[in-house]
């Protein structure tokens, strides 16, 4: 039962690394800190284990740093909406929940994300290529790499108009 809870775990910690896209190095850490210390979080996986992982206390400081840089290639830590809000405005775990809670999404050339007025039911931070907003079928404003949008519709209620 012992193998099958460790092989569980590995697997729990594949599937985080892989889907926060961790650099190789820091996967390895993670995953060598989790199997060496944390052997009593539930093997229930899915995004609840993990979730009980970043949220102990006894996380290294330094892994705790790692984790959070390595995320999504290091693209997720140096977007605007992270970048911006400085590292003493959030608790260090926030990106590590975030990226937890995040599901990536692959849109196609021309694809309407959010239209202006609509209900925001997502926060996006883009991670490639480049979005337009259009405003009467004539693209106004251009977003690339570690931008975001849909924050202050969510957060303040806002449209993008």
């Amino acid at each position: 039962a012992q193998a099958a809870q460790r092989t569980h775990m590995e697997t729990i910690i594949k599937q985080f690394s892989e889907h926060a896209q961790l650099d190789q190095f820091n996967a390895h850490l993670f995953k060598s800190w989790t199997l060496r210390t944390l052997s009593e979080v539930s093997s229930d996986f899915d995004r609840h284990a993990v979730r009980k992982i970043f949220k102990s206390d006894r996380m290294p400081s330094a892994l705790l740093e790692g984790l959070t840089t390595s995320l999504f290639g290091g693209k997720f830590i140096r977007n605007d909406f992270i970048a911006k809000s400085g590292s003493g405005m959030f608790p260090a775990r926030l990106p590590l929940l975030i990226a937890l809670s995040a599901s990536q999404c692959h849109f196609a050339a021309g694809e309407i994300v959010y239209e202006v007025g609509e209900f925001p039911m997502c926060m996006f931070l883009i991670l490639s290529g480049t979005f337009s907003c259009v405003k009467d079928r004539l693209p106004y404003k251009l977003m690339g790499v570690c931008r975001y949008f849909g924050a202050a519709e969510i957060l303040l209620g806002f449209d993008m108009r």
